[in-house]
């Protein structure tokens, strides 16, 4: 098998070199098998994943899902009405519009199989979701193959993205998120493909990005970052002066594209509302952009030095469970929120006094905290790796366009949340950015099994061990969850 790494390029295709030891000689076989059986293992972790949705789907206690916000409002004045709602119609129908008119044939569809039974209707508007969230798995593995992982390390990035638990509840979540997180993955996948092939890869990508990047910023307004990625990206290859001509070919292709699906929405934002980005409540100061004094004010609200993990999982004890989640303290906590929603519901969906929605539409489910406790620092495995592989890889030349939309995606993020005081901490905000997170953790574990010392390969065999475990208190914690 070949060795090496290609530091440019960011190829990792080998194992330690050989080694007497036991471990070692089981890391490699375990890639060998990895690689030979690659699509057997593929198919056992993808199948695992679609009885997990099978089963929440069954098993939900409202006919629309998990939400926090309720889009199917707005797909339901589109069926009313024949139109598209005004921004005062619903708490979320000044949002873009892409997910209503996505989501209204279905609804209608429900609508007309049932006699006019709302609540069938709603079933049938979950089928978006679904369907978006296997366009991300499909995506994430498309972009792991574009930056070669085989064996264990795809397996593993894998079988970590199709039980993450933000992504498994949302995909019965019909909301604009998800249909977001979609358009996102595969626009992120075309853009790393034409900067990978360059000036060889023809006018294909440029054309799939720019329809994405609209379509993008035509579902919510964070759709926009895919397009400012694509430019950057292109801005990069003109100040190499490299084929300048093509590039500006291929930027103005995108932007054209872009602004031709989506431009509408934003030219009646500024026309109608004097305003480009237009929101109802707290939403609007985070597009204030130049809004100071409300980031400094709201400042407090927000602690971005600890991680209370215990405080997260208590929230699951219903002797507990008064208060909505914005009003416990350990919400403020900022990468304790972002993390506990990536790997739970942090309780929102299972104790009921914890949602939002006055009608409490979700029972409590008597989750177990000895469980969420160990999925939450389990949690902690992946994020390291992600962590690792982001320093050992992010100015490498195949990699850099996936740290820049990254980290300009979450800082804009940060930027939009800190304008408010409840209810913007939301992992499903940057759900689009977890195939980049997959892929940063595969990076790292090569980094962390390409080892060949003796204490480099107990951490290889202890990570790969910890992984495991991470997947399988996964899929017990949805498994429960979804059974209630």
């Amino acid at each position: 098998m070949p060795q090496g790494v290609d530091a440019r390029n960011v190829r990792y295709t080998s194992m330690p070199p050989t080694s007497s030891s036991t471990r070692g000689r089981t890391l490699r076989a375990l890639q060998e098998l990895c690689i030979r059986r690659e699509s057997l293992c593929l198919c056992l972790v993808l199948g695992l994943a679609a009885l997990l949705r099978v089963l929440l789907l069954v098993r939900s206690p409202t006919s629309f899902g998990y939400v926090y916000d309720f889009y199917p409002a707005a797909v339901a004045y589109v069926y009313d009405h024949h139109a598209l709602p005004p921004a005062d119609a619903c708490w979320i129908c000044a949002h873009p519009p892409l997910f209503w008119i996505v989501g209204a044939p279905f609804y209608a569809l429900g609508m007309w199989c049932s006699g006019g039974q709302r609540a069938v209707a709603e079933q049938l508007l979950c089928a978006v979701p679904l369907a978006c969230d296997a366009l991300t798995v499909f995506y994430t593995y498309r972009l792991l193959r574009l930056y070669e992982q085989r064996g264990i390390f795809l397996v593993a990035a894998m079988a970590v993205c199709a039980s993450f638990p933000c992504l498994v509840i949302s995909s019965h979540g019909p909301e604009s998120d998800m249909l977001l997180t979609a358009l996102m993955v595969a626009g992120v996948f075309h853009l790393c493909r034409m900067h990978v092939e360059g000036a060889s890869g023809g006018l294909r990508d440029p054309i799939w990005l720019g329809a994405l990047a609209g379509l993008a910023a035509l579902t919510k307004y964070s759709g926009v970052l895919l397009l400012v990625a694509a430019l950057a990206v292109l801005a990069a290859r003109w100040l190499e002066r490299s084929s300048r001509a093509g590039t500006w070919r291929r930027a103005a292709l995108i932007f054209g594209i872009a602004c031709a699906i989506a431009g509408s929405k934003y030219a009646y934002n500024v026309g109608v509302h004097h305003e480009l980005l237009v929101a109802n409540g707290s939403a609007q100061s985070g597009f204030d952009v130049l809004n100071l004094a409300a980031r400094a004010q709201n400042l407090h609200h927000y602690d971005f030095t600890s991680l209370r993990l215990l405080d997260a999982a208590a929230l699951f004890a219903t002797e507990h469970s008064t208060g909505k989640l914005t009003d416990q303290p350990v919400y403020g906590s900022v990468w304790t929120t972002l993390h506990a929603m990536a790997w739970t519901d942090m309780s929102i969906f299972s104790v009921h006094a914890r949602h939002g929605d006055p009608s409490l539409p979700y029972p409590t489910k008597h989750t177990s905290v000895p469980l969420v406790t160990l999925l939450l620092f389990l949690g902690l495995v992946p994020t390291g790796l992600a962590l690792l592989g982001f320093l050992v890889t992010a100015r490498r030349g195949r990699i850099w366009p996936l740290s820049f939309f990254a980290l300009s995606s979450f800082l804009t993020y940060t930027w939009w949340f800190l304008a408010q005081d409840s209810w913007a901490l939301k992992t499903k905000y940057v759900l689009f950015l977890l195939p980049v997170y997959v892929l940063f953790m595969a990076l790292g574990l090569q980094r962390v099994v390409d080892s060949s010392s003796p204490a480099g390969r107990f951490t290889a065999a202890t990570t790969l061990t910890l992984l495991s475990a991470l997947v399988l208190t996964s899929v017990t914690y949805l498994t429960r969850f979804a059974l209630g």
